[in-house]
């Protein structure tokens, strides 16, 4: 058996009902993905581990955001108002109407 216990890996851990939501979601929306080697592992924020491949958190990929600590990001989006349908629905107009 190979011997991991140097080698890096992308961990997100999570819940049961974070996983469901997640699935209903069809993905994860913002995922904290810690860094570890497999000495280390990690336990915390749930007792279900999601391995992602190291692509996920390559830092030479633009679209990563990779940081050399501990960072607090936001664990899902949520809604800071209530959109008006109608006010939308006439923005919506406005601006067809500018392209048309």
């Amino acid at each position: 058996m190979q011997n991991l216990s140097n080698t890096l890996f992308a961990i997100h851990n999570t819940s049961a009902l974070n996983l469901n939501k997640t699935l209903d979601l069809g993905g994860f929306p913002c995922p904290s993905i810690a860094i570890v080697k497999g000495s280390e592992g990690h336990t915390g924020y749930g007792d279900i581990s999601i391995i992602f491949p190291m692509s996920t958190v390559d830092p030479a990929d633009d679209d990563n955001y990779v940081y050399s600590h501990d960072a607090w990001t936001p664990v899902a989006p949520t809604i800071q108002c209530e959109v008006n349908r109608d006010g939308l629905s006439r923005l919506k107009a406005a601006c067809k109407s500018q392209l048309d």
